[in-house]
């Protein structure tokens, strides 16, 4: 089964994020059909897709960085 977990993330840094820590500390990412979606609603762009699957060191990571708070629903 597929599942999707979603990360939000307000101006904090990736690597300093607790939940990213946990997730990436985790077997979270072993299971091929879990995917991390980080959602950046920073006002500045401080983190990337890049950082992001660096960080994870995993590709099953999706990133959307949307400074104008844009509504998960959307």
């Amino acid at each position: 089964m597929k599942k999707l977990f979603l990360v939000v993330l307000y101006k904090t840094l990736i690597k300093d994020s607790k939940t990213c820590q946990f997730i990436k500390s985790s077997d979270l990412l072993c299971d091929e059909d879990n995917t991390i979606y980080i959602w950046d609603n920073s006002p500045t762009d401080i983190n990337s897709e890049i950082a992001a699957e660096d960080f994870f060191s995993n590709e099953k990571i999706v990133f959307k960085h949307t400074p104008e708070n844009i509504s998960l629903a959307k």
